[in-house]
């Protein structure tokens, strides 16, 4: 497949990846975790000049997901491109503050935009609460979503909805799982 037949493709918005506050029963078994899309590229990191976002916070948060195998092509601090203002380029990850379709109730939000049929991940917007770009887990848990997963059902894992009652866990989430839930998608 071209590259450029990803634009021709119908896309759709998915929301996901907030830490909420609702109940649920997490199960004691290790989750069997599910990925909305797969990214073809590296992921080009974008902190939005306007997200209040610390440097060293995002290099932790990003260390995170390396130890796991994961890699990104470029971090941008302090960026003001029409990135941070409008749509995402083609493979970025843009870190931002909320905008008015976010639910206050939640930490953070990360989007996600898929092709419909082929299952790959053009772009990724992570909002997060000024009040939160700090809080333990916030950010490790959103850039899981921007990678592509899906929340675990298992408590303690990083990917756990429930910000209280999330941990460091990464059962079932490192690239050699991710690559394994990729494949057929990445050609």
């Amino acid at each position: 497949m071209k590259i450029t037949k990803i634009f021709i493709l119908s896309i759709f918005f998915i929301a996901s990846g907030h830490f909420a506050a609702a109940q649920s029963s997490p199960s004691p078994d290790p989750p069997s975790m599910t990925v909305q899309g797969c990214w073809l590229v590296e992921p080009i990191v974008k902190i939005c000049e306007s997200s209040h976002v610390k440097e060293s916070r995002v290099i932790r948060a990003l260390e995170y997901w390396e130890r796991l195998g994961y890699k990104f092509k470029l971090i941008i601090f302090n960026d003001n491109s029409p990135s941070c203002l409008g749509e995402p380029g083609l493979g970025e990850i843009i870190i931002r503050t909320p905008d008015e379709s976010f639910n206050p109730d939640y930490m953070a939000v990360t989007r996600r935009t898929v092709t419909t049929e082929e299952r790959f991940i053009l772009y990724s917007v992570i909002h997060v609460k000024d009040s939160e770009v700090n809080t333990e887990r916030t950010l490790e848990h959103e850039i899981g979503h921007a990678i592509g997963w899906n929340h675990a059902s298992a408590r303690y894992h990083i990917m756990y909805e429930e910000w209280r009652y999330g941990g460091w866990t990464s059962t079932n989430v490192s690239h050699r799982a991710y690559s394994k839930k990729c494949e057929g998608i990445i050609p």
